[in-house]
């Protein structure tokens, strides 16, 4: 990119972009109380920054103004805006306010514009760290599947004697997921839940059981389960696909009975989980209810939901069915072009035999 072409880039950031954000740029108080702005410093010395082309000296904003801005920077996935605005503080900026709220902003939005190691460098470059910093830290590494460095992260948490939250201990459950040979992990992470009275919380309990049941461990992932007080849709859609994945599909289908005589809220994913339940289970008649549930709900045009009753129909071999309802889906993935395949293709093989 030449710097004419950055130039208006960055230009951009000034004039449409701002008034995006309703933001107008004010003029320096004299003496501000607070010039350390060394936690931010980690690209000063880069030559192709924003402050060298388009800010001036009379446009200095104030700290509420740039966690707006970076908050915006995140959601659309303006990068070089976002880089901008770092500059900004960097070189023009005399801040009187809360640097490490504003740096845990930054930090969020450059991982949400996928430049993670950059989130690190403004992460490793703060002098205090709040737990909302390794909350963030350790929340974007799991987001961005580099599951041993959110564990890392939380191991320099524990060593720098920071408490942890349940959003804590939750990501790292997340992150533990991703490797499912450590039953070991299993149980320590559910001792520290334990130890620090997390373990009913809804989130911790959530990520606990998800966890055990990806790590086989069904028995305790129901354990978890039972002694929630509070469990969310996400709950129990998370002990039915774990049922499913241990395969242990009568009790997925009467954990949603129960769930149903309680009046659980449905999802895509509790109902994508239950029609594989009965695929596997080869009930056609369960099958046929939740396909009438899928119509209710309004979930027969979701890709994912369609692709478990069109597997679960070519299972029980009602092909016309399937093909009914691969037909009726608007945008078609991959899974459920491979879904449709597969069941002509058994359908084929058995018509042969």
């Amino acid at each position: 990119m030449s710097s004419l072409q950055r130039k208006n880039v960055l230009g951009g950031f000034t004039t449409n972009f701002l008034r995006q954000c309703r933001i107008s740029p004010r003029r320096n108080l004299a003496n501000s109380r607070f010039r350390n702005l060394s936690v931010l410093t980690t690209y000063y010395e880069q030559e192709d920054f924003a402050y060298k082309y388009e800010f001036s000296n009379r446009n200095v904003f104030q700290a509420s103004d740039f966690i707006e801005i970076l908050q915006l920077c995140g959601r659309n996935r303006e990068f070089l805006e976002a880089k901008a605005c770092h500059g900004k503080m960097i070189r023009r900026l005399d801040l009187d306010g809360d640097v490490t709220t504003l740096s845990n902003v930054l930090i969020n939005s450059y991982s949400k514009c996928g430049f993670v190691e950059l989130a690190r460098k403004v992460f490793d470059g703060m002098r205090e760290r709040s737990l909302v910093s390794w909350n963030t830290m350790i929340g974007l590494y799991t987001r961005n599947r580099m599951e041993l460095e959110a564990l890392n992260t939380f191991l320099y948490m524990r060593k720098e004697g920071v408490e942890f939250s349940e959003f804590t201990i939750s990501s790292v459950l997340s992150a533990c997921g991703a490797n499912c040979d450590d039953a070991l992990a299993c149980k320590q992470l559910h001792c520290l839940s334990l130890k620090a009275c997390l373990d009913t919380h809804v989130y911790v309990g959530t990520a606990l059981l998800d966890l055990y049941a990806k790590c086989g461990m069904i028995e305790e992932s129901v354990q978890v389960f039972e002694f929630m007080q509070d469990k969310s849709s996400v709950t129990w859609s998370s002990m039915v696909a774990g049922y499913v994945q241990n395969r242990s599909y009568e009790e997925a289908l009467l954990l949603y009975r129960r769930g149903q005589r309680m009046s659980l809220e449905q999802n895509q994913f509790t109902l994508s989980s239950v029609i594989c339940a009965c695929s596997n289970l080869a009930a056609l008649i369960e099958g046929k209810q939740m396909h009438a549930v899928i119509h209710k709900t309004g979930y027969a045009s979701n890709v994912f939901v369609a692709s478990s009753a069109v597997d679960m129909y070519a299972k029980c071999g009602s092909l016309r069915e399937s093909y009914i309802i691969f037909s009726e889906v608007g945008e078609k993935n991959m899974e459920i072009w491979n879904t449709i395949i597969s069941g002509l293709q058994s359908m084929l093989v058995q018509r042969k035999r």
